[in-house]
C-alpha cells in the first residue's frame, strides 16, 4: 500500500467545497485553496477533502513537500520513476510543455481512482525544452 512521509503540512484557507482528498491544489487569486487545473502550478496535495455542500471548512492541510498519497486520473496509465503534472481530478503523465508536479514513488495506475505515493516537488515548468 501507499506510504506516505508527511515533511511539510501547511494549512491553507479555503471557501470552496468539493475538494479531494490525495488531490493537487492550487491558490485562487484570493489566496484561498482550490482545486487545482490542468497544467497548473500545484500548491501541494490536499490530504483532507471538503465534501459539505453548504459550509465549506475554514482551512484545509495540504502537502507541500515530501512524500503522498495521490489519487490518478481515471485515464491515467503512469507508474513507478515517472513524473506527473496536475489535473482537476488528480494527476496524469505530462506532455510536453505541462507543469511537472511530483515523481511517482510506489504504486501504478491501471483503475479508476487508483491511489499511489509520489515525491512532491516544488512545480519544476515545462517538461518540454524551449
Amino acid at each position: 500500500m501507499a506510504r506516505e512521509n508527511p515533511v511539510l503540512v501547511v494549512p491553507f484557507p479555503t471557501t470552496s467545497t468539493g475538494l479531494v482528498q490525495f488531490q493537487f491544489g492550487s491558490i485562487s487569486t484570493s489566496g484561498n485553496l482550490i482545486a487545482c487545473t490542468s497544467n497548473l502550478n500545484p500548491v501541494g496535495v490536499f490530504q483532507e477533502g471538503s465534501t459539505n455542500s453548504t459550509v465549506p471548512p475554514r482551512s484545509l492541510p495540504v502537502m507541500v513537500y515530501g512524500i503522498s498519497k495521490l489519487k490518478l486520473d481515471t485515464a491515467t496509465t503512469v507508474g513507478v520513476a515517472q513524473v506527473v503534472t496536475a489535473t482537476t481530478v488528480g494527476a496524469i503523465a505530462p506532455a510536453a510543455g505541462d507543469v511537472v508536479a511530483g515523481l511517482i514513488v510506489e504504486g501504478t495506475s491501471g483503475a479508476a481512482n487508483r491511489i499511489v505515493s509520489i515525491l512532491l516537488s516544488g512545480p519544476t515548468g515545462s517538461t518540454s525544452i524551449n
